[in-house]
C-alpha cells in the first residue's frame, strides 16, 4: 500500500468537525442537502450492508455485477455456501478474491481541486460522501500526489462502479483502488438459468506475483440447495482442465482477475 501521512482534510467545512473527530460519517440531510442527487443504491439497500455472509454478499455483487448484492441472489447465496462446504469441508470458509473486501478510494485531483480541499471548500463530493457512508478522509502519497484516500466504513459495494462515479467528479482526475494483494483463492459463481455452478480455486505458489497452482473444486446447485461435485481439478496433475471447468467461460474471465468487476 502506498504510504499514508497525517495530513487530513473533510470533505466540507460543515463535515470536518465530525470526520476528524468522529468514528462514524458525518452527520448530513441527505434530502435537504441533495435533492437532485441520485446514489447508485438506495438509501435502504445501503444500510443493508456489510450482510452478515460477507462471502456471499461479494459474490452477489460480482455475479450481478450490481453496486450492492440483490436480496433474493445473496439470500440463495448464503444458504448455498454452507451446504457446499458440508458436502467439501476443503472449502469451508473460501472468500471470493474481490475489489469489494478494500473499501478504500484514492481520489486525485487536479491542482484546483487539490487546493480546495486542502482549505476544506471542496464540495463536489459530499453528496455520494453522505450517500455510502464515508468514515475518514487522508492525504496519501508522497509531496505532490494531490491523492485523497476514501474510506467507506465496513460497507461492500462494486468499487468499480464507485470509482467511476467519484472519476467524473469536478477537479477529479482519477479514481481508483490502491490494493494490499494481487493474487489468492478464489471462489466464482455463474449462474445458468435456475442453477448456481460454483467454482472453489485454491490457489498457490507465489501468490503476490501471481499463483500458478490452482486445485479447483466445481459445484452444481439447483434450486432447493441441491448440490452436486462437479469434480476437482489439480493443476499440478492435469495441466489440461476439465471440460466442467472450460464451459464457464465467465468464471474463468473473473477467476483470472481480481473479482472479475475491475478497477
Amino acid at each position: 500500500m502506498s504510504k499514508r501521512f497525517s495530513v487530513q482534510r473533510a470533505f466540507s467545512s460543515a463535515a470536518a468537525a465530525c470526520l476528524l473527530g468522529c468514528s462514524g460519517p458525518a452527520q448530513v440531510d441527505s434530502e435537504s442537502s441533495c435533492p437532485d442527487y441520485s446514489p447508485q443504491a438506495s438509501p435502504g439497500e445501503i444500510s443493508k450492508s456489510p450482510r452478515p455472509d460477507g462471502a456471499a454478499e461479494i459474490l452477489a455483487i460480482e455475479t450481478a455485477d450490481a453496486f450492492v448484492a440483490p436480496d433474493a441472489l445473496y439470500e440463495r447465496i448464503a444458504a448455498e455456501l454452507p451446504a457446499i462446504a458440508a458436502l467439501q469441508p476443503a472449502v469451508a470458509g473460501m472468500w471470493p478474491l474481490s475489489t469489494s473486501q478494500h473499501n478504500v478510494l484514492d481520489v486525485v485531483f487536479d491542482a484546483s481541486g487539490w487546493e480546495a480541499w486542502q482549505s476544506a471548500s471542496y464540495d463536489a463530493w459530499d453528496c455520494p460522501n453522505q450517500a455510502y457512508g464515508v468514515t475518514k478522509v487522508e492525504a496519501v502519497g508522497g509531496v505532490g500526489a494531490r491523492r485523497v484516500a476514501l474510506t467507506f466504513g465496513d460497507k461492500r459495494f462494486h468499487m468499480a462502479k464507485l470509482a467511476a462515479e467519484y472519476a467524473a467528479l469536478p477537479h477529479v482526475t482519477n479514481a481508483r483502488q490502491d490494493l494490499p494483494w494481487t493474487d489468492a483463492p478464489d471462489v466464482c459463481l455463474e449462474i445458468q438459468g435456475d442453477v448456481h455452478v460454483y467454482l472453489f480455486d485454491q490457489a498457490s505458489g507465489d501468490c503476490p506475483a501471481g499463483c500458478y497452482k490452482h486445485k479447483v473444486y466445481g459445484f452444481r446447485v439447483a434450486p432447493g440447495v441441491v448440490v452436486t461435485s462437479l469434480g476437482t481439478w489439480d493443476s499440478t496433475v492435469s495441466p489440461a482442465p476439465p471440460s466442467w471447468y472450460t464451459e464457464l467461460t465467465d468464471c474463468q474471465k473473473r477467476l483470472a482477475s481480481i473479482g472479475g468487476v475491475g478497477q
